[in-house]
């Protein structure tokens, strides 16, 4: 499952539990977490996530994974984008393994990508050649 939880109050916490009842593996995009707002812990799930820190309110983006405890075994985090726009993860038991990027990508007009030096006219270039 995918959600853009638009900066999501994690202070709050209502509403996460709804996204996660009935799925095994959820990534969120626009996490907007900064270091004294983080997602919280939650529950018989692991949480991996990644944001551009800023000097204002909130981070900037942000992608997180979050997975049931119980299929830890089968997921595997693969790698995070350096500029923090993606993260991939591997599903692997005994079949061929299933590879999935969770991602936020900046619009065009955004000043992330002067601030990181990446082509606005190209914002998939990085994760086109992980493929």
């Amino acid at each position: 499952m995918f959600w853009n939880c638009r900066g999501f109050p994690w202070h709050k916490g209502a509403g996460l539990n709804e996204v996660l009842e009935d799925a095994d593996i959820v990534f969120l995009a626009e996490t907007w977490e900064r270091n004294l707002q983080r997602i919280p812990p939650i529950p018989g799930y692991i949480v991996h996530s990644i944001w551009n820190q800023q000097t204002g309110l909130r981070g900037q983006g942000g992608v997180a994974c979050i997975y049931k405890e119980g299929i830890q075994d089968l997921v595997h985090k693969t790698k995070d984008d350096p500029h923090k726009r993606y993260i991939w993860i591997m599903l692997k038991s005994n079949s061929t393994p299933l590879y999935i990027a969770g991602c936020y990508i900046p619009h065009k007009d955004s000043p992330f990508y002067q601030r990181h030096e990446v082509d606005a006219s190209q914002p998939l270039s990085d994760i086109c050649l992980d493929i």
